[in-house]
C-alpha cells in the first residue's frame, strides 16, 4: 500500500510541473483558443497515470478486495451461524416455554386431584374414626348400664333381703306368737280334756 502512495504521489507531482511548465512558456497566448495542446498533454500525462496506477496497486488492490471479500465472507458466515443459534436459542425457550405452560396446566392438575384425594380420604378416616367413637361410646355406655342395672340389681337384692329378713322376723315372731298362742290353746284344750 505505501509503494502504491508513493507511485501516486509521484505522478501528481510530475503532472503539475507539466503543467505548470506550459504555462510558464506562453500558454496566455491566443486566449479566446481551444487549448488543444494542454488538454492533449493532460489526456496523456492523465493516461499515464492511470496506466501506472493500474499496473503498480492493481494486485494490492485485488488483494485488498480479496481480503475483503474473506472477510465479510467469514462475517457472513459467522453472523449466519450466530443467527442459526439464535434461531435455535428462541425455538428452544419457546419449547421451554410451551413445555413449563404445559407442565403448570399438569402441576395445578395433579394438584387439584391431590388435594381432591387427600380431601377424600381425610374424609374417610374422620367417618372411620367418627364411627369408632360410635361404637367406643355405645360399648361404654352398653357397660355403665350394665353397671348401673347390677349397681341395681344389687341395692334391689340388698333391700329383698333385709325386707325379706324384716318380714321374717316380723313373720317368725307372728308365728312363734301364733305357735304359743296354739300350743296355749292346745294346752288348755288339753287340759280340759284331762280334766
Amino acid at each position: 500500500m505505501k509503494k502504491a502512495s508513493i507511485i501516486f504521489l509521484i505522478l501528481v507531482g510530475i503532472q503539475i510541473c507539466a503543467f505548470g511548465a506550459e504555462s510558464a512558456h506562453g500558454g496566455a497566448h491566443g486566449e479566446d483558443a481551444i487549448p488543444t495542446k494542454t488538454i492533449m498533454y493532460q489526456a496523456i500525462n492523465l493516461g499515464i497515470l492511470l496506466i501506472v496506477l493500474f499496473f503498480a496497486v492493481r494486485k494490492t488492490v485485488v488483494a485488498l478486495f480479496k481480503a475483503r471479500y474473506v472477510d465479510y465472507s467469514s462475517q457472513a458466515a459467522k453472523t449466519e451461524a450466530a443467527n442459526r443459534q439464535a434461531q435455535e436459542a428462541l425455538s428452544d425457550i419457546k419449547n421451554r416455554i410451551n413445555q413449563l405452560q404445559t407442565s403448570e396446566q399438569t402441576a395445578i392438575l395433579n394438584a387439584q386431584s391431590d388435594a381432591l384425594a387427600l380431601k377424600n380420604k381425610m374424609i374417610q378416616e374422620t367417618q372411620s374414626q367418627a364411627e369408632k367413637l360410635k361404637a367406643d361410646t355405645k360399648l361404654i355406655v352398653a357397660a355403665e348400664l350394665n353397671n348401673a342395672k347390677n349397681e341395681i340389681r344389687k341395692e334391689i337384692i340388698n333391700a329383698s333381703i333385709e325386707i325379706a329378713k324384716g318380714q321374717i322376723k316380723n313373720s317368725a315372731a307372728d308365728i312363734t306368737k301364733k305357735s304359743e298362742q296354739s300350743f296355749l290353746s292346745d294346752l288348755a284344750k288339753t287340759k280340759q280334756v284331762i280334766l
